[in-house]
């Protein structure tokens, strides 16, 4: 099975120990939502990649965005439309990406790409963004790859990321990053995107 299905594959089978999980979010990604808000005007259309569970599209609907949901795990697509949301079906490998968005947001998401992966999906972004919009994304901070279970007691792929060849993928991907955030985390470190397209 290719590394990227197995991990979505993973979040379908341990979708409620991934939802038992959560926590509420850090004051660091609370002010990195700000970043991203205040990058867009009121009513601006994002796109979030791996919606998940919802909490971050609520929040950033609660600051005035709209968003429209996106999951590739058919478990969380199936239970944000439940509650009552709309939601596209969209691996953002291989699926088609809406056009003309005013930006895109995704949380811990795109850092199951291979870097190969990354790079040619940061290409289709910069294409369905307007120009001047803006991508918000996040990765673990450090060097190589991994599978690991923890959380979900099945295996997931991670590709970690340090800023300066993170900033080269964006910039060759044609977006203009602002200052990459480093966050300490309880057991990773992150790097917080906001790029303008």
């Amino acid at each position: 099975m290719d590394a990227g299905d197995a991990t979505i594959r993973a979040y379908q089978e341990r979708m409620e120990a991934y939802l038992s999980a959560q926590r509420e979010p850090s004051p660091a990604v609370l002010a990195w939502h700000d970043r991203f808000v205040g990058s867009l005007g009121q009513g601006s259309t994002v796109l979030e990649l791996g919606s998940g569970p919802g909490s971050d599209a609520d929040r950033l609907e609660a600051r005035g965005l709209q968003v429209l949901r996106s999951d590739a795990t058919p478990a969380f697509a199936e239970r944000l439309r439940g509650l009552g949301h709309a939601v596209l079906d969209l691996d953002v490998r291989t699926d088609p990406i809406p056009s003309g968005l005013d930006g895109v947001f995704a949380n811990a998401v795109l850092l199951h790409l291979t870097r190969d992966e990354l790079q040619m999906a940061l290409l289709r972004l910069h294409g369905a963004i307007r120009p001047g919009g803006v991508l918000a994304c996040s990765f673990k901070e450090g060097d190589g790859e991994e599978w690991h279970d923890r959380k979900l007691g099945l295996p997931r792929r991670f590709t970690y990321w340090r800023e300066a060849p993170l900033r080269d993928a964006l910039t060759t991907a044609g977006f203009d990053a602002e200052p990459i955030g480093h966050v300490r985390g309880d057991s990773d470190d992150w790097l917080q995107v906001v790029a303008r397209a």
